[in-house]
């Protein structure tokens, strides 16, 4: 079964952009992560000038009522949470295939594994004891498995 990841991949390869590529009103600029259960492009909502993360929910999980059901609640979950460092949802919908997707706002950066690793790197030996330490790689673990299942960017 085709996947919507692999027809733009696809597509990318054979047209070199995706620039006129459409999920729901966004126009999809490149892919920027990829995880088990979804796609996540860069796109824009041209009408009003935003740039947006556009999550796609695999075709394959997207047939599942309960599974699709829980990526909507990912997204009244995020937007119950308001804080600054949870990303806003502002859109969703169903692509003319099926798949659910979700439209959130862009953040610039590498992937969140990549960032808090980069951040406990850089502690110098004295900032953190063996136990903070630990802790701090597994907060990223944890963080990771949060955000893994849709997107690993990076």
């Amino acid at each position: 079964m085709t996947t919507i990841a692999n027809m733009y991949n696809r597509m990318l390869n054979a047209q070199g952009a995706l620039s006129h590529q459409r999920i729901g009103q966004y126009r999809v600029v490149r892919q920027i992560g990829e995880g088990g259960m979804g796609v996540v492009y860069e796109a824009v909502r041209e009408d009003i000038g935003i740039r947006a993360a556009v999550k796609v929910l695999r075709p394959e999980f997207a047939r599942h009522t309960e599974i699709a059901a829980r990526f909507f609640n990912e997204a009244r979950a995020a937007n119950m949470i308001q804080h600054p460092g949870i990303v806003k949802v502002f859109d969703y919908g169903h692509i003319p295939s099926g798949e659910a997707y979700l439209a959130m706002e862009f953040v610039e950066g590498g992937s969140l594994r990549k960032r808090l690793e980069d951040e406990v790197r850089a502690l110098a030996p004295g900032q953190v004891s063996g136990r903070g330490l630990r802790h701090e790689q597994r907060e990223c673990r944890t963080r990771e498995r949060v955000h893994a299942p849709f997107c690993h960017a990076g």
